[in-house]
């Protein structure tokens, strides 16, 4: 998926580039009509994740059918939920796996199964609110195994960084 930014962006160019091409040719006026298009160039570098954010919460991507079916199978709180309520939970989904950083530790990635049952059930927690991204947490660290922190001594699935806006998780678990 493309983010919408860089559609923005694009068009941006086109519209600094032309300008700056007829002042380069010999019409010094024509300067003037790229000042707009390179403030916009500047606002969208800037601004790129909220515009996304923005676009997205308007127009929610859709998840494929795979990962439908799988809900439908392994996730029995999407089942019980009207059509409605489904389409719903599946745009928070989509939106919610955007939102986030899956960052895998003892292993290369972070499979795909493992970060769509993190992101149903986080928004399965949240599904009654309006917002349902997890408070301010940016990453979702994922270790195979349950692990040891400077927190904790013993081995443990999960803790959370506040500070740090992480959330630390066992996939095993």
């Amino acid at each position: 998926m493309k983010p919408f930014s860089r559609t923005i962006f694009f068009v941006a160019v086109v519209f600094a580039v032309l300008p700056l091409y007829l002042t380069w040719s010999g019409n010094k006026n024509a300067a003037y009509f790229a000042i707009l298009p390179i403030i916009v160039l500047a606002v969208v570098y800037t601004m790129s994740p909220q515009i996304d954010w923005w676009y997205y919460s308007q127009r929610p991507p859709q998840l494929d059918k795979s990962t439908i079916a799988f809900l439908k199978k392994h996730f029995s709180f999407y089942s019980r939920l009207k059509a409605d309520e489904q389409t719903r939970f599946r745009h928070r989904m989509a939106l919610f796996q955007m939102a986030v950083d899956f960052k895998p530790q003892g292993f290369e990635t972070v499979p795909a199964d493992i970060q769509l049952m993190i992101a149903a059930d986080a928004v399965r927690l949240t599904f009654g609110q309006k917002d349902f991204v997890i408070g301010t947490y940016e990453q979702f660290v994922v270790y195979p195994h349950p692990f040891p922190s400077p927190v904790l001594t013993t081995l443990h699935p999960s803790e959370t960084h506040h500070e740090d806006k992480v959330v630390i998780l066992s996939a095993q678990h």
